[in-house]
């Protein structure tokens, strides 16, 4: 039947098809035996990208003729039919080893080789070559094969003569690998040797550029894994998502957090105690200065209001999917959650689309090969593509509201507001590219740097890193690691027309001036700072001659 299926019959899902593949596969087991049944399907059946045969298969994934092929290296491709994206060891070895186990498993089983051997031909390292460069965009073509095989299956795909058409802009793509290859070989002195990017354009989802690596073809790093798609963890990268769900809470940008010592005690486990990444405390700080400066210590104390199970919920409506219980504890606020990439871009374009989730897609849209539309892209600025054609599926809504817009607005201005991160990052940091928001992230172990952020039209994360989650060198965020690749890319896409503008503020926030001492509204003797409250928020109490003086008489004791 698959064989009937993949040579003689479109592969449309209809009881018809069904029908005359199960008539066809009964004549065809009249006129010829198994083996040359078998022997038909293994020359036609897909391996995985532009491999069909076996044969083909065998020359491109060993190098080698079928005939040479030892069992590890025929269970390995033996594994692959089913479904050669999410098996193909060019995207992802460690499932394709995992499918391999289950072959072999399945040929002990059956008495066709020992236990012994199954562990043997499962230990084999196996020289597995990389492919001959045929494909322009290769992590981003086998992401989009993945996705398509995962949503149609892969006989569709492979051979029902679909004509798809990807949102990858090649001139944004060659211009951020460039940039991501030419950085990641100036700091190869801090132990890094690889980095990635994405660049998601905000109102319509659209994957616009996807640089999984510094280089695909760099098999000394594993250079054809797609880190956009891989598990990492994502550092201080997270903090904007806390901070979000504590002003839903009904916390505001001026509240006041102590930055000091604090320790978390659970019952069999060591004391946690958080620590700033420079071991100092600063005393009482605000909202925006502990998120701008990506203070440690008030973040996992908001993380302890907020509750663990809360925030997991939270980031869950944002489109970060990978967490799936509580057992990080306090620790999920510093990052220490594996996510992906490419849900770190759908989040944080929530924040540039003032609270609308709109989806990650790579697709703009795919036509059968009668000529209908399979598929499209929903919130694409223009349709044109759909004119005098029949529509076989049916998209739902383009974007659904996640968080209000005040909220957004918030941590849009924290992230942007040059002056506040100044204490951490310097006046002249890399990052401050005017008309976009920015945050950083490097885990504890030093073994992830990030840097995520947005202009008002597209979402760019950078990241720097080794495949193998060794340690990097000291990496101080701003100055070196991602944010020099963030920011380069995002200054080449950015223009007057596309800049964050904060002018347009929403009509529930209301601006305050406040005193800079006791975060009360300003007196006549305060040199007075302005702060955004979601109305109903915003402090009522003003404060006076005395405080201020008082206040002052403290600051300049604890500076002595």
């Amino acid at each position: 039947q698959q064989l009937i299926k993949n040579t003689l019959l479109t592969p449309e899902r209809t009881f018809e098809r069904k029908a005359k593949e199960m008539i066809l596969a009964i004549l065809l087991e009249k006129r010829y035996t198994k083996d040359q049944i078998l022997e038909m399907y293994l020359n036609t059946v897909c391996f995985g990208g532009t491999s069909c045969g076996v044969q083909e298969a065998s020359m491109a994934y060993f190098g080698k003729d079928v005939s040479k092929l030892d069992l590890a290296e025929s269970s390995l491709l033996a594994g692959l039919p089913p479904a050669p994206s999410r098996y193909n060891p060019y995207i992802n070895l460690e499932v394709s080893k995992e499918r391999q186990k289950a072959v072999l498993i399945q040929m002990v089983e059956e008495k066709y080789i020992s236990t012994e051997d199954a562990v043997a031909a499962y230990s084999e390292n196996l020289d597995i070559k990389l492919p001959v460069n045929t494909v322009k965009y290769p992590h981003f073509v086998y992401y989009v094969t993945e996705y398509l095989e995962a949503k149609y299956g892969s006989e569709l795909v492979n051979n029902g003569g679909l004509k798809i058409f990807t949102s990858l802009e090649p001139e944004i793509q060659d211009m951020a690998q460039e940039i991501v290859s030419a950085e990641v070989s100036k700091i190869a002195n801090l132990k890094i040797s690889n980095g990635a990017s994405l660049i998601t354009r905000n109102q319509s989802g659209e994957i616009v550029a996807m640089v999984g690596s510094k280089d695909y073809y760099a098999k000394d790093i594993d250079g054809y894994v797609n880190v956009t798609t891989s598990l990492r963890q994502p550092g201080s990268g997270i903090k904007p998502f806390n901070y979000s769900l504590a002003l839903q809470n009904g916390m505001t940008a001026a509240t006041i957090i102590n930055d000091d010592k604090v320790v978390y005690r659970t019952s069999g486990s060591p004391p946690y105690i958080p620590r700033n990444y420079d071991g100092k405390f600063r005393g009482k700080v605000s909202v925006r200065r502990a998120l701008a400066n990506s203070l440690n210590i008030p973040s996992v104390k908001v993380l302890a209001k907020n509750g663990v199970q809360n925030f997991i919920n939270y980031v869950r409506e944002f489109g970060i999917s990978t967490w799936t219980n509580d057992y990080y504890g306090l620790s999920l606020a510093l990052g220490a959650g594996e996510v992906k990439m490419l849900e770190m871009n759908q989040a944080y374009s929530v924040f540039a689309n003032d609270g609308e989730k709109i989806n990650i897609n790579p697709i703009l849209y795919i036509l059968t090969s009668e000529g209908d539309v399979l598929e499209y892209n929903p919130c694409l600025e223009s349709k044109e593509f759909l004119r005098g054609k029949r529509v076989i599926y049916k998209p739902g809504n383009c974007t659904s509201k996640i968080i209000e817009s005040e909220n957004a607005y918030i941590i849009k201005s924290i992230l942007s507001d040059f002056k506040a991160r100044a204490e951490a990052f310097g006046t002249n940091s890399v990052l401050n590219v005017a008309g976009t928001a920015v945050k950083t992230g490097t885990t504890n172990n030093l073994v992830d740097n990030w840097t995520f952020g947005f202009n008002k039209e597209y979402t760019v994360s950078a990241w720097v890193g080794n495949n193998d989650s060794s340690h990097m060198s000291y990496v101080a965020s701003g100055i070196t690691g991602a944010s020099p690749i963030w920011a380069k890319i995002i200054s080449n896409i950015t223009r007057v027309d596309n800049k964050l503008d904060l002018s347009e503020v929403p009509e529930n926030l209301t601006r305050v001036e406040l005193c800079p001492l006791t975060y009360q509204r300003a007196c006549d003797k305060c040199n007075g700072i302005y702060e955004y409250f979601i109305r109903g928020t915003e402090p009522k109490n003003k404060c006076d001659d005395d405080s201020i003086e008082k206040t002052r008489d403290k600051s300049e004791n604890k500076k002595v």
